[in-house]
């Protein structure tokens, strides 16, 4: 049977989109002298109208990325990064990790598998999710798009304070992108149509990263992308501006030598066509495999501080003894832990998180926010 024109402008669009690869990852050393004028300018812009903020968002990386996101344009950035921050005060952004308490994930998770895993080959942490393994009205009866969205913020927060550090220290240079893979094989193209839930979901999670993540996002794979598949991506893209179109990459069941030009394939999970299985690990999805779990890739922590115990992904109980490299440690009812200024070996972020890495309950990352 002779291909339609219909069929061969989508195969063409697809070949069109693989070549080159779209990635978008950025460095500072990259910037020209212009750009780096520029970045000293938007800070003293902002030094001087009082809305400079301190921390990850106060440094240059953070800055520029805004200037990136709006063409180097001192003035257009200046606005963003001022509606960002106060959409950060307003939405609660700054205390997600420490106070939502997403406890549906485990049951959502079987129904779209999401997780980060390791690195890819210029060090950016990379982030892998399968779409559609159920229908989306499943995950209607577990929780709310008003959630969903809150927990997309967290794992952005997640992101920012934990595995951009680890991953910086780990590459000897500031990383502050993220590689995501996303299979699209399984999909249920016709919940995209079916619930306007989860066309609210898609379009509310696109808004919030480009204003206030911004280039976050250095590049993104959808692979296994089936033929209706380029009905939703029309709408979708609708919703991007322009620079973000340009770091997707669409493949089709032949996406392995493409994919693996940016992420090695022992960084890649098996179901999604790499090699690794992390079986010591209880399965990649659930290891949190990257340079995040080794204590030497994170700063020290300051021995003789009070440090009070959080979960970042759902309610624990409220007492619990853990190990630390082999000492072990109980957390009392307020969350207070007992022999702070024993722990020679704890370590801490630049937010003033502590990991406790040695152990893991229930698979859920356990820190400790130091006390103020």
């Amino acid at each position: 049977a002779m291909t339609s024109p219909s069929r061969h402008r989508w195969f063409a669009d697809v070949m069109a989109a693989a070549k080159p690869l779209k990635t978008l990852h950025w460095t500072l050393e990259g910037l020209d002298e212009a750009q780096k004028q520029a970045v000293e300018e938007l800070r003293e812009s902002l030094r001087q109208s009082g809305e400079l903020e301190g921390g990850f968002f106060g440094q240059d990386a953070t800055l520029a990325r805004f200037l990136v996101a709006r063409g180097f344009q001192v003035n257009k950035a200046h606005q963003m990064y001022v509606d960002s921050m106060h959409w950060r005060k307003e939405y609660g952004a700054e205390d997600v990790l420490e106070d939502f308490d997403f406890e549906e994930k485990d049951e959502v998770m079987q129904i779209f598998p999401h997780f980060h895993h390791k690195l890819d080959r210029s060090g950016h942490p990379i982030f892998f999710q399968q779409l559609g393994c159920k229908d989306f009205g499943e995950v209607l009866k577990l929780t709310t798009v008003e959630r969903l969205v809150r927990y997309h913020v967290q794992i952005w927060e997640g992101v920012v304070a934990h595995k951009f550090p680890s991953a910086s220290k780990a590459a000897g240079r500031e990383i502050f992108t993220v590689t995501a893979v996303v299979d699209v094989k399984d999909a249920k193209i016709k919940d995209f149509f079916r619930y306007k839930e989860l066309r609210t979901l898609i379009k509310e999670m696109t808004v919030i990263d480009q204003d206030n993540y911004p280039e976050l996002m250095g590049s993104l794979f959808l692979i296994n992308t089936p033929l209706p598949f380029r009905a939703v991506w029309k709408v979708v893209k609708g919703w991007m501006d322009r620079r973000t179109q340009e770091k997707i990459t669409v493949l089709g069941a032949s996406f392995h030598e493409e994919l693996f030009k940016v992420c090695p394939p022992d960084s890649v999970p098996e179901c999604f066509g790499g090699t690794c299985t992390c079986a010591n690990l209880g399965g990649c999805a659930f290891s949190n495999a990257g340079p995040w779990l080794d204590a030497s890739m994170r700063p020290r922590c300051i021995e003789g501080e009070s440090y009070s115990l959080y979960p970042t992904d759902r309610a624990l109980s409220r007492r619990f003894v853990y190990t630390m490299r082999g000492r072990d440690f109980t957390v009392d009812e307020e969350g207070h832990p007992h022999g702070i200024s024993d722990w020679g070996e704890a370590v801490v972020d630049d937010e003033g998180d502590i990991f406790v890495d040695a152990m893991e309950y229930n698979g859920v990352e356990k820190h400790l926010r130091k006390s103020s």
